[in-house]
């Protein structure tokens, strides 16, 4: 635990500061660098946003007239340059958030009009939008100061790397944000320093061997904690908008050649009945179980991820040739996926939708979109309870596979 001394000096106002700010070393000098004010080494030019095109989807079905996505067309979307910083000491707050020598930042890279809109929507005290910062903005729009309020602060010795993102406890998350950091990670040769990301267990260590990281060397972030580091690197978001960057894809390739499967052919539905039972979740598909005695009349095998290993996923998913399933984190596998697999994905609100088509494209897959009706009696703003029509996602599976 740390003294009240140490406790009171976190507690001071932080302003934020932009990456671009930072002092900028090579690859080589940033391994040595971390006392004092942050550092960093630009994985790609500091200036160049990078373009990446997002085809458009093969089909969008509303078999029941639900209205409000008609197409999905081809759209070119500008990711941030990628980067590495260090600065020491450090005190990691909430989900991804980095205090040090006065100044805050994150993992994100943000345009003029976005960096705003983030810095107001953090400072916001509901919790999400918050990130579990507990950060509070002061008079000045740029400066925060962390709430006390006998926070549970604690010492974590020597070096790390922060693998943290937005909705850190989220597995699909952790796919397209978290794991693609790994590839900076080898590529400076930090693979000896421990390696602070959420816990889901043996799924977390699986995915770290899997990227070439040493799972002994993991460290659970504890998003309720202040928790300071002698000194921290921290990996840039690589994937904001669910594209997988060249990097991105060229990690999953690795890996579906070390623990894929070299079959192809299976049908795949990917379930979420039991997943909704067992975590009383939201976004139910009232008809699911009549669906999932369709599909296997078709040869479909019925896949529930959470009774899984992960090295069962990374084979059962590189050996599909159809993936079928309610949108969730679950269906972010498809990342293990070889490109040109079909994929249908149920969708039965538009808030995600543009994240998800994004993943689909830049992983090569034929994919397309069913949508499914929502229960107008549900009171819940997301998620709500829906239905799917079983003889329009019939009729089109097996028009899909005839293509």
């Amino acid at each position: 635990m740390l003294s009240k001394a140490e406790r009171d000096a976190w507690t001071r106002p932080v302003r934020y500061l932009d990456p671009t700010d930072m002092a900028c070393v090579d690859g080589r000098a940033l391994v040595d660098a971390g006392d004092g004010s942050p550092t960093i080494y630009w994985e790609h030019s500091a200036s160049r946003w990078r373009r990446f095109l997002r085809y458009a989807t093969e089909f969008i079905d509303d078999p029941d007239g639900c209205g409000w996505l008609s197409r999905i067309g081809s759209q070119v979307y500008l990711s941030p340059p990628g980067f590495v910083a260090v600065t020491g000491p450090a005190a990691v707050v909430g989900y991804r958030t980095v205090l040090s020598n006065g100044r805050f930042f994150n993992d994100d890279l943000y345009g003029p009009e976005d960096r705003a809109d983030f810095l107001d929507t953090l400072a916001k005290s509901d919790p999400f939008p918050n990130e579990e910062t507990r950060l509070r903005r002061t008079d000045d729009a740029d400066v925060f100061r962390l709430e006390d309020a006998d926070q549970d602060m604690v010492r974590y010795p020597g070096s790390a790397i922060l693998l943290g993102s937005h909705e850190a406890s989220n597995y699909g998350s952790f796919l397209f944000r978290v794991l693609p950091k790994a590839h900076i990670v080898r590529e400076l040769g930090l693979t000896s320093l421990p390696i602070v990301c959420w816990d889901f267990g043996d799924s977390t260590r699986a995915l770290l061997e899997c990227a070439g990281l040493d799972p002994a060397l993991h460290v659970p972030h504890e998003s309720h904690r202040v928790t300071v580091y002698d000194r921290l690197f921290v990996p840039s978001l690589r994937n904001p908008n669910a594209l997988l960057d060249h990097e991105s894809r060229a990690l999953y390739r690795r890996i579906r050649r070390h623990f894929g499967s070299r079959e192809r052919g299976r049908l795949l539905y990917v379930s979420r009945l039991a997943y909704n039972v067992e975590a009383n979740h939201g976004r139910r598909m009232v008809n699911e179980a009549e669906l999932i005695e369709r599909l296997r009349e078709l040869g479909f095998e019925i896949v529930e991820p959470q009774n899984l290993t992960m090295r069962e996923q990374i084979e059962m998913f590189s050996s599909a040739e159809l993936v079928v399933g309610p949108s969730g984190s679950a269906m972010f596998n498809v990342v293990f996926c070889e490109p040109g697999t079909k994929v249908i994905d149920i969708e039965s609100e538009p808030h995600w939708i543009y994240a998800h088509a994004g993943l689909f494209a830049s992983c090569e897959l034929r994919y397309g979109v069913f949508i499914g009706a929502v229960d107008a009696q549900d009171p819940a703003h997301v998620h709500r309870r829906f239905t799917v029509n079983i003889d329009a996602l019939v009729e089109r599976i097996q028009d899909f596979l005839d293509r």
